[in-house]
């Protein structure tokens, strides 16, 4: 995932090892967007998108090592950015580009369950 947030032309952050997803939002501080792995159980909580809402982090999540695509239909629901790979850099940045445009109330209200 760095090398295609490289190729897209945008600088990647990484969580720490054991780092909490949430955690690594307050610590990166993302500028654009987070993108976050679905296999991580923070794809599952509420919790972690009312934090990068108040954070005013946009997030895009990405299908994972492992994934089997399970929360592809409510992320839709949810309006949040879905990228399945292989993807190209392209379609990275189309979709970061798209998850840091909208606005933020948008995706707390979108995110609530």
């Amino acid at each position: 995932m760095g090398l295609l947030v490289e190729l897209a032309d945008f600088a990647p952050v990484f969580a720490a090892r054991e780092e909490r997803p949430e955690d690594a939002l307050a610590r990166a501080r993302p500028v654009l967007a987070a993108l976050i792995d679905d296999s991580l159980d923070a794809v599952r909580s509420d919790v972690f998108f009312a934090r990068a809402a108040r954070h005013h982090v946009a997030v895009a999540i990405f299908s994972g090592r492992g994934s089997r695509g399970e929360l592809k239909a409510r992320i839709a629901e949810r309006g949040i950015p879905y990228l399945e790979l292989p993807a190209q850099a392209a379609d990275l940045a189309r979709v970061i580009r798209a998850t840091a445009s909208g606005s933020p109330a948008k995706r707390r209200d979108s995110c609530r369950a």
